[in-house]
């Protein structure tokens, strides 16, 4: 399955949206590398249940299958990738957590006959469904979740209305002031 894995990596990885995105996580203080797997998951798992909407033929179908089972291996890889410094690319390492078990579930070279014919299934699947991936309102949305992870929805709003409408200080003061005002006038202590 490494090979199918790293083919759907390759895609997300190479995609000019998406990468500008993970440049943007990578450097983003507030999001953790344990945070961006397991929010990258979750946008995976709904990625893969939007193309299953989309799907034109059985191979479809099964390749978003395989996103939604890899969902949490893909962006334990992304992850690993974005942590690694350029020209030092080598394999995900195995650390203890949640993923244990779904990393160690990754074929090795020691595979039986059958794994490795599976393997290659897998592989050929996501490498034609490249692009009906890619092609897809699914991989849209896909970007367009992401973006959203990286940038709250409360943070757009602030930075839109900032720029909408111009509210000059005195009148903000004034407006201010007022209702501050009329609260000690309602919420004042009361004659005896």
């Amino acid at each position: 399955m490494r090979q199918a894995v790293n083919e759907l990596v390759i895609i997300l990885m190479e995609d000019h949206e998406l990468e500008k995105l993970f440049m943007v996580a990578r450097n983003d203080k507030r999001i953790s590398p344990d945070r961006f797997a397991r929010n990258f998951k979750r946008l995976l798992k709904l990625f893969a249940q939007d193309l299953k909407e989309e799907i034109r033929e059985a191979a479809d179908l099964e390749l978003a299958r395989f996103v939604s089972s890899k969902a949490g291996l893909v962006a334990a890889v992304v992850r690993q990738k974005l942590e690694t410094p350029r020209g030092n690319v080598k394999e995900p390492q195995i650390e203890d957590g949640p993923l244990d078990k779904e990393i160690m579930d990754v074929s090795t070279d020691d595979e039986a006959p059958e794994e490795e014919a599976k393997n290659q299934h897998f592989t050929a699947l996501v490498a034609h469904g490249r692009t009906f991936i890619e092609e897809s309102a699914a991989f849209r949305e896909l970007r367009k979740n992401f973006g959203n992870f990286l940038k709250p929805q409360s943070e757009q709003n602030i930075r839109h209305e900032s720029t909408v409408e111009k509210i000059p200080a005195e009148r903000i003061g004034t407006s201010l002031l007022y209702s501050m005002e009329r609260k000690s006038y309602t919420n004042g202590p009361s004659a005896n």
